[in-house]
C-alpha cells in the first residue's frame, strides 16, 4: 500500500512541477482552444444525445446543460488561476487531504466444496480457487462492464 501511495505522491509532484508550472501562455491557450472545439462539437447522431444524458442519470448528477457549463467556464479560466490551483491541491506544499483505500478480496467455497476440499493438504488455496480478481457472479461482471462503458467518455 506504501509503495503505491508513494508512486502516486511522485506522480503528482511531477506533475505539478513538469506541466503546471513550467506552462507557457501559448501552450495553455492551445489547450483551452482544442477543449472548446471538443466541447462545441454536436452530439454524431441521436445516439450520442441519448448516452450523453444517460450518464448524467447513471452517475446521479442530472447535469443536463454540462457542456454549456464547461465551456462557460472553460471560456474565463486563465493561466494564473490554473497555477493557483496546483499550487493549493496538487504541489507537495499544498495542505490537501488524501483518502487512500485496499481493497482485498477473499474468495469462499460452498460447503460441499469445503469438505471436499478439507480433505486435501491445507498447504495454499484450492486448485478450485479462480485467480484473484475472477468473477464468480457473471451477472455482477456484466452489470459492472456496462456501467463502465457508459462512464468511458468521462
Amino acid at each position: 500500500m506504501q509503495v503505491l501511495d508513494n508512486s502516486i505522491e511522485e506522480f503528482l509532484q511531477e506533475f505539478h512541477r513538469d506541466h503546471i508550472e513550467t506552462m507557457t501562455e501559448e501552450s495553455f491557450q492551445e489547450i483551452v482552444s482544442t477543449q472548446l472545439q471538443q466541447k462545441h462539437c454536436d452530439d454524431a447522431n441521436m445516439q450520442g444525445e441519448v448516452d450523453r444524458h444517460w450518464r448524467e442519470i447513471l452517475l446521479n448528477s442530472y447535469l443536463f446543460d454540462r457542456q454549456t457549463k464547461e465551456i462557460s467556464e472553460l471560456s474565463t479560466i486563465t493561466l494564473d488561476e490554473l497555477k493557483s490551483w496546483g499550487r493549493n491541491f496538487i504541489s507537495p506544499e499544498s495542505n490537501r487531504r488524501k483518502l487512500s483505500i485496499q481493497v482485498v478480496g477473499n474468495y469462499r467455497q460452498s460447503s460441499s466444496r469445503q469438505a471436499a476440499g478439507s480433505r486435501r493438504s491445507s498447504h495454499g488455496p484450492s486448485r478450485h480457487q479462480p485467480p484473484p480478481g475472477f468473477y464468480t457472479n457473471l451477472r455482477l461482471f456484466e452489470s459492472v462492464e456496462a456501467f463502465r462503458s457508459q462512464c468511458d467518455d468521462f
